[in-house]
């Protein structure tokens, strides 16, 4: 299904950053309604992350509000908006097109991971 979450930090860097090392994942931090809506619209990512020492945390229930409000593949603006110029609906085709290459690239990237956490000295006296 679709689900979503969020998280804070004191940044949301540093918990977007460990969020994103889970399969599905895909974590981002916004500082404002608009930047929460493009990540969901252009990336689909399931999980804001904020950050509590920002200056824009008193922003957060908006911001909060603009993510789970907002669909992937729809222009990211605030219902009864217009959609910026560069919205189009070849732009739409390119983002759901390059879905499932993501989706490829993220157990790639895993893979290549865990193939490269093997051969640490850490994995070889865990195998000791």
């Amino acid at each position: 299904g679709d689900v979503r979450g969020v998280l804070v930090g004191a940044s949301g860097a540093g918990v977007s950053i460990v969020a994103n090392k889970f399969k599905g994942v895909y974590a981002v931090p916004a500082e404002s309604p608009g930047a929460a809506r493009r990540a969901r619209a252009m990336h689909n990512a399931n999980v804001l992350t904020l950050g509590g020492m920002s200056p824009e945390c008193g922003d957060a229930p908006q911001i909060v509000d603009a993510f789970l409000t907002q669909a992937f593949g729809e222009a990211p603006v605030a219902q009864g908006e217009a959609a910026p110029s560069w919205w189009s609906e070849d732009l739409v085709a390119y983002l759901r097109e390059s879905a499932p290459l993501v989706d490829r690239m993220e157990m790639r990237a895993i893979d290549e991971g865990v193939q490269a956490f093997l051969h640490t000295e850490m994995a070889k006296e865990d195998r000791d």
